[in-house]
């Protein structure tokens, strides 16, 4: 639970409710069970928040009431999360005093092994913004396919040692400005609320998605999530290495680096007729290429300790991305177009605003057809250890 210090408190008021706090007044007796479980769900179900019992939906302090009143709202909580909720929830409650008044905050841990959480009335829901709503079914899906991934959705979770000082503003401004049409709030506590609510920032740093996608340095707290590419001579694994790079930076713009790195090193010599030259032409087709390494970067599990490798060889390219595809999702289905499961729902999010990623679930499948198109092997998809192994072959190869 964030610290209660009356700095603390005080800023709280000061913002008012958002997708993390939420105010419920207890002047008029003790809530409602159910509009309890609704918020305890949504906060559940959205990664996590605080409830304030004692405080007017103005931010106005008035209290829960006496020591009796105070442990009458602690034991309805307790029953609310064990009897209300399901499965049931635990949450930590802790009484405070502010302006000589005793508060009690409810918090409410996110990405729970139960999830997707429901009211005892089998509805679910999700936090938006400062209001609690409806779950759609797209929504309760991918809080099962989470789940059932056995882990929280990994780019809304933070990176430890990072906050605001991590955030290129200026990046962040210019993205904003392209994709709303809007400039970004002047005051900093405002900016800090549309960061909140565009899960880039947390209560405890940068999001994964916040990192990755707008911080100034991502590599200084994720030192793997880089991409290695190496240009290696013949057809064979090898030490030797023609030309090798480390790309970094944002997601968009290790992206933008590997590619120019691979369609340099596949691009045929130009030649020249009368008096032009012709451009070079590439020996796979680089929409392919550009599929893989951005579904590398996309999809791959940034919890594994390790860059992804791009190779270059005379015969084929390899995309190495470290992670295993997700529990749900078979090699078979994923070349048929016939799931649509994202490891990284938010970074695929960002990247699809950038255009750097179309038609999200289709990939694969466009993958082949144009493969096959140009007359080249099929992608070749491949689980090896704790990597998924894409190699795009420049032809054939002979019996």
């Amino acid at each position: 639970m964030m610290d209660l210090t009356p700095e603390a408190i005080a800023r709280v008021l000061r913002l008012g409710e958002d997708t993390a706090n939420e105010f419920k007044s207890t002047r008029h007796g003790l809530p409602r069970p159910d509009d309890i479980a609704q918020v305890v769900v949504a906060f559940a179900n959205s990664g996590g928040g605080r409830l304030w019992f004692g405080i007017e939906d103005d931010a106005t302090v008035s209290g829960v009431g006496d020591r009796d009143a105070a442990d009458a709202l602690l034991r309805l909580l307790d029953d609310v999360c064990q009897n209300n909720i399901a499965p049931p929830i635990a949450c930590r409650h802790v009484k405070v005093e502010h302006d000589a008044r005793v508060l009690i905050v409810t918090q409410v841990s996110g990405y729970g092994p139960g999830r997707p959480y429901r009211t005892q009335r089998g509805v679910y829901y999700v936090r938006g913004g400062a209001s609690v709503r409806i779950a759609s079914q797209d929504e309760v899906r991918r809080l099962v396919l989470s789940a059932a991934a056995g882990a929280a959705v990994p780019d809304e979770l933070p990176v430890r040692g990072t906050g605001l000082d991590d955030l290129d503003t200026v990046g962040f401004q210019a993205y904003y400005r392209e994709i709303y049409e809007e400039t970004t709030p002047a005051d900093q506590l405002e900016l800090e609320r549309l960061l909140v609510n565009l899960r880039i920032l947390t209560a405890e740093g940068l999001s994964l998605m916040g990192l990755l996608c707008f911080g100034k340095d991502p590599q200084r707290a994720l030192p793997w999530a880089r991409v290695t590419a190496v240009r290696a001579p013949g057809t064979d694994v090898g030490l030797e290495m023609l030309d090798r790079k480390d790309f970094n930076g944002t997601l968009e713009q290790q992206v933008q680096a590997t590619e120019q790195f691979i369609a340099r090193h596949l691009a045929s010599p130009a030649s020249i007729r009368g008096f032009e030259s012709e451009r070079p032409e590439h020996v796979l087709p680089l929409e392919v290429v550009r599929e893989a390494v951005r579904n590398a970067v996309a999809h791959r599990d940034y919890a594994v300790a390790a860059q992804i490798n791009v190779t270059v060889y005379d015969d084929r390219v390899e995309v190495v991305s470290p992670g295993r595809l997700l529990n749900t999702v078979s090699i078979e289905a994923m070349k048929l177009g016939a799931v649509h499961i994202e490891r990284n729902p938010l970074i695929c999010t960002v990247l699809a605003k950038r255009n750097l990623m179309t038609e999200r679930g289709t990939g694969v499948r466009r993958m082949m057809i144009v493969m096959k198109q140009r007359g080249l092997p099929e992608p070749e998809f491949e689980e090896r250890g704790p990597s998924l192994i894409v190699t795009l072959r420049m032809a054939r190869a002979t019996p």
